[in-house]
């Protein structure tokens, strides 16, 4: 339920429920040693390497923007530092993640997300300027299921997002008290201080490089501390295949690869400026199987290499769930209260004009009069018939799909079936109806004809009573939540 305000916008999101990761057991990897130099891509005076995906090369100029390139090094398409108002988006692009039709670019100096279409076009931009949810030096993106994890270094946190910038959550990592009770047992170094890199594996788990450390962390989805990998030398890379986690040391010019047993499977690559060698080390991705490329900006090309394969991490069960969102639109109309009826439809109440509107794909798609009514709560049976507060009359009132009368209970007063200023109301998946009577400081509920059952006003603590219920709802399990008003908490029942 909405609280009462005159004008809202009314925004629509889609959830989505995807598998993660739990920490399955995983058979030891093969200690695989066989890496094949391909070759060379010329990419000319570019900065970084910020990602390779579906067969192209993603990157940074010193002006900012990106470059898109193909597999021989053409140009597709320009990701641009400035929108055509002029205004700066991009000024040191550190990592870029694609997902879908959206190229997401993470921005250190600019401390934002921006989103690109893949021709070039500017879709939007999160992270920025807006409070909670703002991004501090930025360095690392990863996207898994529906879920954007930027690596917020200046904060040292990892922040979650849906695929379009709707802000979910913070990863609870160094406040998590399953690492702090961990570690009071035995010493872990689950704490975040400079996330430079993020990766997820198909299992959901959470790899972070943490700079201040040298350290890779892996996490699960809830932020608890599995693992890390072993130290060795300066990481400034990470990035994940079907087979392993690929790792590039700055200290000995190498690339290390990780089963996902975390030990050390093998190494290649050293400094210099002959074959297979770097001069620098300046972005590093690999495709989902067997190909590593190692951005080299001194030398101004993406070196190639091929390996072998490990038995893919996929094929290993998921266990766990996390929930993405996805903002889709808004409706601006004028409503105090709005119910959904389980599909696409949802349903309000106009209390100026007493009326009912129903939207549709953020389109209002119908409205009628409730002349006789003063509509304070509505609730939604999945025939579209409705259950509707009538506070003037202090009463209860279904309606049709279209608004005609069908029934009426409850009246003014204190006793069993009567009312004193109810706010909300509620139906159950079998029929049961919840009113939340907050002059009465309880919950009546009532059969499915409107016949009195019983009164809630009873907590789990048997010294806290219900004294302003203001808003109730159901859970698809049927366990009730109340909102009091007067102490701020959620019962639930």
């Amino acid at each position: 339920m909405v609280s009462p305000m005159r004008k809202i916008l009314i925004s629509t999101f889609a959830l989505f429920l995807f598998a993660c990761a739990g920490t399955p057991e995983l058979p030891p990897s093969s200690s695989i040693a066989n890496v094949d130099f391909i070759g060379d891509l010329p990419t000319g005076k570019t900065t970084k390497l910020l990602q390779w995906s579906g067969g192209k090369f993603y990157m940074a100029q010193k002006d900012g923007s990106v470059q898109i390139l193909d597999q021989n090094g053409q140009r597709l398409a320009t990701l641009p530092a400035r929108d055509k108002q002029g205004e700066r988006l991009l000024e040191k692009p550190e990592a870029a993640v694609t997902y879908g039709d959206t190229i997401y670019v993470v921005d250190s100096d600019t401390e934002q997300v921006v989103m690109f279409s893949h021709s070039g076009e500017l879709k939007g931009t999160f992270g920025g300027n807006r409070g909670g949810m703002q991004l501090s030096n930025p360095r690392g993106i990863a996207i898994h299921d529906g879920i954007v994890y930027v690596a917020d270094t200046g904060h040292s946190q990892i922040q979650l997002y849906g695929v379009n910038g709707i802000f979910l959550s913070i990863l609870d990592i160094n406040d998590n008290k399953q690492n702090q009770k961990a570690s009071e047992k035995s010493e872990i170094p689950f704490k975040l201080d400079e996330p430079i890199d993020i990766e997820l594996d198909a299992l959901g788990r959470i790899y972070v490089l943490d700079e201040d450390d040298s350290l890779i962390k892996i996490y699960n989805q809830s932020g608890r501390y599995i693992n890390s990998l072993p130290k060795a030398g300066e990481p400034i890379a990470i990035s994940i295949s079907e087979s392993g986690i690929f790792v590039a040391n700055i200290a000995s010019y190498t690339i290390n690869k990780y089963g996902f047993d975390y030990r050390l499977d093998f190494t290649f690559g050293s400094k210099g400026k002959g074959r297979a060698q770097f001069m620098s080390m300046s972005g590093l991705a690999v495709n989902g199987g067997q190909k590593v490329f190692v951005g080299d900006s001194e030398a101004g090309a993406v070196h190639l290499f091929s390996t072998e394969s490990d038995t893919p991490l996929h094929q290993w069960q998921r266990q766990a769930t996390r929930t993405s969102m996805e903002w889709q639109g808004e409706t601006q109309t004028q409503i105090t209260k709005f119910a959904w009826n389980g599909g696409d439809r949802i349903f309000a109440i106009n209390p100026d004009k007493r009326s009912i509107v129903k939207i549709e794909e953020g389109v209002v798609i119908d409205k009628f009069q409730i002349k006789a009514l003063d509509p304070v709560s509505i609730a939604v049976y999945a025939d579209g018939n409705m259950l509707v507060i009538d506070k003037e009359q202090m009463r209860v009132v279904k309606l049709s799909s279209n608004g005609e009368e069908i029934s009426s209970f409850g009246s003014s007063g204190s006793g069993a079936g009567q009312f004193d200023d109810p706010v909300d109301i509620a139906i159950s998946s079998s029929g049961l109806i919840f009113v939340a009577d907050r002059g009465n400081s309880w919950i009546q509920v009532f059969n499915s004809e409107g016949i009195f059952l019983n009164v809630i006003r009873d907590t789990v603590n048997p010294e806290v009573k219900l004294r302003e219920p203001g808003a109730i709802a159901l859970d698809p399990q049927d366990n009730l939540y109340v909102l009091d008003r007067s102490s701020n908490t959620i019962s639930i029942f």
